[in-house]
């Protein structure tokens, strides 16, 4: 980041624990409420990041409570403050379906150039 953009005094990174290595999307022993998140994560994001804009849905389990993670494209012009305003939004509208989660976590990335509308 610092060799591509000049006056750039600190990086931070946000890490976050998945799953173990090799879990299945969809695991838990409460494999129909795990699913019933999964689907319901995702017909909120596209209902406030657009149809097919998210993808790597994953759910599963953390001590026994349910979290989520998914990856979602969201316009290239947004600031960084309006982006994660949208993905907020999103969290909070998911832990009021599913007051148990334990983790949301949204990673918002830009449009691939193939993706961005191009201009005649």
């Amino acid at each position: 980041v610092r060799g591509r953009y000049a006056g750039i005094a600190d990086i931070v990174t946000h890490i976050e624990p998945g799953p173990a290595r090799g879990a299945a999307e969809i695991a838990a022993p409460a494999g129909d409420e795990m699913r019933r998140l999964a689907d319901e994560a995702r017909e909120i994001a596209s209902a406030r990041f657009g149809p097919g804009s998210c993808h790597k849905v994953r759910v599963h389990s953390v001590e026994g409570r349910p979290s989520v993670s998914l990856h979602c494209v969201l316009p290239a012009d947004l600031s960084l403050d309006q982006a994660h305003d949208l993905t907020e939004e999103f969290e909070d509208e998911l832990r009021l379906r599913f007051p148990d989660l334990d983790r949301v976590i949204v990673h918002a990335e830009p449009p691939l150039p193939e993706q961005t509308p191009q201009e005649p």
